[in-house]
């Protein structure tokens, strides 16, 4: 099975390749329209006494803030505690203030039950609440969880395409589609996230580019050739998405190639191959192959 390739002389230089990546070094949605219109978003605050911060998520955080886990005391699931990220500045520089700010206004827009929430600032602090899971991520819970019926992992990829649907009605594109950037919850329920940190176990699903983390495997080709991300970038990245998802994530997709032929083959006309997973019928195929269009 291949992915087809854009053909094109032009190639954005490495200088020029966008970075996905906020001020905590989780990715971020791009909005389409003017983030004038966020303005009048009211951010909730949330009390700091209900809020138990546990430990560091990731060691890999942004240059400019950190990402810990912890519960809030008053998000019940089940007599259980609300499993939350907890994001934090650790700069006073006001242009990644206002970028943090306007991450969390943009979250704060958005209501889908497929899209985690945000929950708000603390006062004292000026952390940012967002929900998390005690399941991890899909990544993770594929990888090592036998006996998931096809039925259940299409269950899986139906909510994140409604996730992605509604992303689009709203002008905003993610730029980091992937098994790993989705949350599992009980039921098989599925939300999609933007606070996906570059972790020690997902840094081998990220090349740098001039100190840019880009996950070249679940991009296509134009985000290179034209240094542009658009919805169709996003459905391109679902449909590898889809990829991992019948496949168990067992193996990085286009695994016998190294990130530097990737990266190279994105640049050329060369195509990529995907190995064809056994359960996969016609119509799935399909898809996947017009995602890739």
């Amino acid at each position: 099975m291949y992915t087809n390739m854009i053909p094109d002389s032009t190639v954005a230089t490495q200088s020029t390749i966008k970075s996905i990546q906020g001020p905590c070094g989780n990715s971020i949605y791009e909005c389409l329209l003017p983030l004038n219109d966020l303005s009048s978003i009211i951010i909730p605050h949330v009390n700091e006494e209900q809020l138990t911060v546990e430990q560091l998520y990731s060691t890999r955080n942004g240059s400019y803030g950190t990402v810990y886990r912890g519960y809030l005391s008053f998000y019940y699931v089940n007599d259980k505690l609300k499993s939350i990220l907890i994001k934090t500045l650790t700069t006073n520089d006001t242009n990644q203030k206002e970028l943090f700010d306007n991450e969390h206004k943009l979250l704060r827009h958005l209501n889908h039950p497929n899209l985690v929430q945000f929950y708000g600032y603390t006062l004292q602090q000026n952390y940012a609440i967002i929900e998390h899971s005690e399941l991890n991520d899909l990544h993770t819970f594929l990888s090592t969880t036998q006996n998931i019926s096809k039925n259940i992992r299409l269950y899986m990829i139906t909510q994140l395409s409604n996730a992605l649907y509604y992303l689009e009605s709203q002008h905003i594109i993610h730029r980091d589609i992937a098994a790993r950037n989705c949350l599992i919850y009980r039921n098989f329920k599925i939300k999609l996230t933007n606070t996906a940190i570059i972790s020690e176990q997902f840094e081998s699903h990220y090349y740098k580019i001039n100190d840019i983390q880009l996950p070249i495997r679940w991009m296509p080709p134009e985000c290179f050739i034209n240094n542009q991300f658009t919805s169709q970038s996003d459905i391109w990245s679902f449909g590898i998405t889809l990829w991992e998802v019948m496949t168990n994530c067992l193996t990085l997709p286009y695994s016998l190639l190294s990130d530097d032929e990737v990266y190279q083959r994105l640049q050329t006309s060369v195509g990529l191959q995907l190995s064809k997973p056994e359960c996969l019928c016609k119509e799935l195929i399909d898809l996947m192959l017009e995602c890739w269009r």
